[in-house]
């Protein structure tokens, strides 16, 4: 925990194109209104094209791009999520999503979701839920993955990486 300044730090900042270390930001809210959880996922562009050139048979995916067909890397993007950030109830029923976009940043990109909530809400509507998060883990052996879930007031973080890859919200 001694490097999680650190890590948010560069997160925040941005860094350099070429970085040393392997990591993504997620941030859920449930918006009680909608009857949805909101998703923010923050990682480095150069890494998510690395995964999505994989995904794509190796064939080079580039994110800044305007000549990259859109309908496909949007499908690129939405199937390799569904891989890597998985959403599943209690029940063991695996949460559908919508995927909103993505926005880039200077070496970072912004991935917005949106998953429904299926049930009447409750006190604690996220509790329960189990979340995999090892997205880029099949890239790099040091990748970590922290996850932010705000719900009224409170704010529970969960670490992700190569040992820990499923946690229970």
């Amino acid at each position: 925990m001694k490097y999680l300044g650190l890590f948010l730090c560069v997160l925040l900042l941005g860094g350099a194109i070429r970085h040393d270390f392997h990591t993504s930001l997620t941030e859920m809210r449930l918006n009680p209104k909608e009857k949805v959880i909101e998703v923010s996922l923050r990682v480095f562009t150069d890494d998510f094209e690395l995964a999505l050139t994989n995904a794509n048979s190796g064939q080079r995916v580039r994110l800044e791009s305007k000549n990259q067909d859109t309908p496909l890397l949007e499908q690129l993007i939405d199937r390799y999520l569904k891989q890597h950030f998985v959403l599943t109830a209690a029940n063991g029923q695996r949460r559908t999503y919508n995927y909103l976009g993505r926005e880039l940043e200077v070496d970072a990109t912004w991935v917005y979701l949106e998953i429904p909530l299926q049930e009447p809400l409750r006190e604690h509507p996220l509790r329960g839920l189990t979340l995999q998060n090892d997205v880029f883990c099949d890239l790099f052996d040091d990748q970590t993955n922290l996850v932010n879930v705000f719900y009224s007031n409170e704010r529970k973080s969960f670490l992700f990486n190569q040992k820990n890859k499923i946690q229970t919200l």
